[in-house]
């Protein structure tokens, strides 16, 4: 089985996730979302863009409700249950990888809608468009 695979479980996706704080859509929503597009960029997202809408939810709190953690957490492959996140910038600074948030305008399909565009360690170069529903759920 692979470890970097994200696979659905009754905890996380039934039950709601071991996570930590403030909001469930907001940090483990954003840390599941990453994870995810870790997964597809084959484990080695190099430069990743999160682009959130001006006139949804994330625009204005994501910074404050730990979304930059909860995402940068899960690109870098880090449960957000370890001890180490409150040293998440110096994590994502060690890490190799470049993550850049922006507020564009786009059509956004819920208040959680996130766009992220990632460039690969081999160059492939990927769009995703996920939303955070809540309780550590995200979808694509």
């Amino acid at each position: 089985m692979n470890k970097d695979k994200v696979i659905p479980d009754i905890f996380n996706d039934v039950l709601g996730p071991v996570m930590r704080g403030p909001s469930s859509s907001h940090v483990a929503g954003g840390a599941r979302i990453a994870e995810l597009v870790r997964q597809a960029a084959d484990g080695d997202p190099r430069k990743v863009t999160v682009t959130f809408d001006p006139d949804g939810s994330l625009a204005e709190s994501h910074d404050g409700h730990g979304t930059d953690m909860g995402f940068a957490c899960g690109i870098m492959g880090v449960p957000v249950t370890d001890s180490r996140v409150d040293d998440w910038q110096a994590l994502l600074a060690e890490s190799g990888i470049e993550l850049e948030y922006r507020i564009e305008p786009f059509e956004a399909e819920h208040p959680n809608h996130y766009r992220v565009d990632v460039v690969t360690g081999s160059g492939r170069e990927l769009r995703i468009d996920a939303v955070s529903t809540g309780g550590g759920a995200g979808r694509n």
